[in-house]
């Protein structure tokens, strides 16, 4: 993605797809993700780095 970040592309894709699951990553905590990306939109967050039992409860939670 070289000229997007995660975010944006998430943003391309609901344009696309508007119901489609998105999990975001970052290296920065959730609270300031959220005040970097101005909320998470809806989106999953999984802080990194995290443990494989996190990256399940995300995807177990979007696809609910």
């Amino acid at each position: 993605m070289p000229n997007l970040n995660g975010l944006e592309m998430a943003s391309e894709i609901r344009t696309v797809a508007p119901n489609q699951k998105i999990i975001l990553m970052s290296g920065y905590s959730e609270d300031a993700s959220g005040e970097l990306f101005g909320g998470n939109g809806g989106y999953g967050f999984l802080e990194k780095p995290f443990r494989i039992n996190s990256l399940v409860k995300a995807v177990q939670a979007a696809l609910d």
